[in-house]
């Protein structure tokens, strides 16, 4: 994936920073964060990436292996619970 514009520096050279910020974004939406979540996520170096990839898929694993009756009304996106459990 080609540095987004804001991803080089004045002299022409890319923003390493950037790119990382952007491959982090990447990552996360792959596994299924949506884009702006995955780009709040990205920002925040302090959020480890494969924690956050490993978390939704369990959070996901977990919910498809609960009985439907215990689902019943749930709208909790399991993207946005990973990501509280993050913060």
């Amino acid at each position: 994936m080609p540095p987004s514009p804001a991803a080089s520096t004045p002299a022409g050279r890319p923003d390493v920073h950037q790119q990382v910020i952007d491959w982090r974004r990447q990552v996360l939406e792959d596994v299924g964060y949506p884009s702006e979540l995955a780009r709040k996520l990205a920002t925040e170096i302090g959020i480890d990436l494969h924690e956050a990839c490993g978390l939704l898929e369990r959070i996901r694993a977990q919910q498809k292996a609960r009985p439907p009756e215990e689902t019943v009304g749930e709208t909790t996106d399991p993207a946005e619970l990973a990501a509280r459990i993050l913060a």
